[in-house]
């Protein structure tokens, strides 16, 4: 499951569908039906971080150029029409506008770091 959304990251842009797709596919691993890989997904969020925040300090260390590129962008929980009934987030700190959308957001945004070659090194 974790090749998977990895390929799904690196590949097809997070579209998971597509990656578990091409999983099957090329490599014959079965896999669970959307629902259950949707909802055993959370449970690899430490495991992606564990694996990502060294991979990064090794990537700084490596970047002797020290040139870096910040970028950000929105994600969203809740279409902005049904923030009044969203149980998940509350408050207006979730409440947020992007600006090369042109339209407002209810979610969070993340930071990215990453170096001038496009490796995200932090976020």
């Amino acid at each position: 499951m974790l090749a998977t959304a990895l390929v799904a990251a690196r590949y097809f842009g997070g579209n998971l569908v597509l990656g578990q797709r091409y999983m099957e596919q090329h490599w014959g691993q079965q896999s669970l039906n959307k629902s259950g890989f949707n909802r055993q997904l959370p449970a690899l969020t430490d495991t992606l971080a564990g694996l990502f925040a060294p991979f990064g300090q090794l990537l700084k260390g490596l970047h002797t150029e020290a040139r870096y590129v910040i970028d950000s962008f929105p994600v969203a929980v809740w279409h902005n029409t049904r923030c009044p009934r969203c149980k998940l987030l509350t408050g207006k700190s979730y409440h947020g506008r992007c600006a090369s959308k042109r339209g407002w957001f209810y979610g969070f945004k993340v930071q990215v770091v990453a170096t001038t070659n496009r490796i995200p090194v932090d976020y």
